[in-house]
């Protein structure tokens, strides 16, 4: 649709695993080493997890590419299988089906090929993707595989690939005698900031278009803050934007191109989406990643020149508008009912205008999205919220400061103290 428009040599933001398309960051570089150094030592299993869409296969092809020519692969793509047929799945990729297609056929199949190829210098490995699906009987049998041995060395490598269930699949306390067996474990965490922002453009040069397609960086907090920096959902994401942009026949791409994607789309926040959906991550490790530190950055309040008191940014997401029941409600005629939010995302935290009437700024300048610095000062109805990175110890006391006198002005909702109500 836009290829043409644009003068593209191809789709950048395609979602197929193309190898062209490979951006290494800091975690895939460290994952593919790990799994480079794992084959190499021929010792144990090797494990790789990390949500879905962070390049778990991509890293996998790559490290398979670095190996020698005389490395014979099994690769399991459906982990839903029994134990039979997991058996069986392998003896068919290795080309070694036995006569007779029992269990203990099939093992000794997969056992008299592997140390055939160990007696001629070959190395043997067995990949299972989403391997937090495996049954606990499967996984057993996989422990017995990769504890195959001839003169004291292993003679099946042995690596699961899957989400970070996998990782509570294999704890001692599930599988002790499997957790035992493995030699390295990474984890893949979505792209950093930064990262987002050259992978964006990594991914343009590869499509080489003729004419610059611009992706302006105050774009990046809301890229980050709907894609969590996920590859597969920044592709999904920056190819809607291309689409939205070649309907309006430019080749910038703007805040209301990403904001025609979202609506499109119908995407909630990354961290909505993954607060719904615990099998992905649980909200804890997710906050954790969000939120590392218990000290958090503060709002200092002013109106009218007057230090109203302070806001503990203690929350992964801070609502600011009129309307009842945001954390921070501003009475004042100026203010949309929903204003404006702070939202925390690998512990920065970004400031959103939410479309209101009269405009979020910082200092002087209109703001859609903006990266918050220290002493940043935001104008919302009249007051003045400066952020600060001085760390506070979170606390469940009211967030007004107490060594200042409590004004006409700021009030607490008998709801609960986490609300804070301004009077403009």
């Amino acid at each position: 649709m836009y290829r043409q428009f644009m003068q593209l040599k191809d789709y950048p933001f395609r979602l197929t695993a193309d190898a062209r398309y490979f951006f290494m960051g800091g975690d895939h570089l460290r994952a593919k080493s790990y799994l480079l150094y794992s084959l190499h030592v021929r010792d144990g299993l090797a494990v790789v997890t990390g949500e879905p869409g962070v390049g778990k296969t991509l890293v996998i092809e790559q490290a398979l590419k670095e190996l020698q020519d005389d490395t014979v692969v099994a690769r399991i793509r459906q982990p839903r299988l029994m134990v039979t047929e997991f058996l069986f799945a392998i003896c068919q990729q290795f080309d070694c089906l036995p006569k007779h297609l029992n269990k203990a056929a099939l093992i000794q199949a997969i056992y008299d090929f592997s140390r055939k190829k160990h007696f001629q210098k070959s190395s043997i490995v067995i990949i299972v993707d989403e391997a937090h699906l495996l049954s606990v009987n499967v996984l057993e049998e996989i422990r017995m595989l990769a504890n195959f041995e001839e003169h004291g060395r292993k003679i099946i490598q042995v690596m699961l690939v899957g989400q970070p269930a996998l990782n509570n699949l294999l704890s001692s306390r599930n599988h002790d005698s499997l957790s035992q067996m493995v030699r390295l474990s990474c984890h893949i965490n979505p792209l950093g900031i930064h990262e987002v922002k050259k992978y964006i453009s990594y991914r343009l040069l590869v499509a080489e278009s003729n004419n610059p397609i611009t992706f302006p960086d105050s774009l990046l907090p809301g890229i980050m803050c709907y894609t969590g920096g996920v590859p597969r959902l920044v592709n999904i994401l920056c190819d809607m934007m291309l689409i939205a942009a070649y309907v309006k026949k430019q080749m910038i791409v703007d805040t209301t191109c990403l904001h025609a994607a979202v609506k499109k789309l119908d995407w909630p926040f990354y961290l909505q989406r993954v607060c719904a959906s615990p099998k992905l991550m649980s909200v804890k490790t997710f906050s954790q990643r969000l939120m590392p530190s218990k000290r958090y950055p503060v709002l200092k309040i002013s109106h009218k020149g007057k230090v109203m008191g302070e806001r503990v940014l203690d929350k992964e997401r801070t609502l600011l508008g009129r309307k009842a029941g945001v954390d921070i409600r501003i009475r004042a005629e100026s203010t949309s009912k929903i204003h404006a939010q702070i939202v925390c995302v690998d512990g920065e935290y970004i400031l959103q205008d939410l479309n209101s009437t009269n405009g979020t700024r910082v200092g002087d300048k209109l703001i859609q999205w903006h990266y918050l610095k220290a002493n940043d000062q935001i104008h919302i109805g009249g007051f003045i919220f400066e952020f600060l990175q001085e760390a506070k110890q979170k606390s469940k006391q009211p967030q007004t400061s107490s060594k200042l006198p409590k004004p006409e002005n700021l009030k607490k909702q008998d709801r609960g103290d986490s609300i804070l109500e301004l009077v403009g």
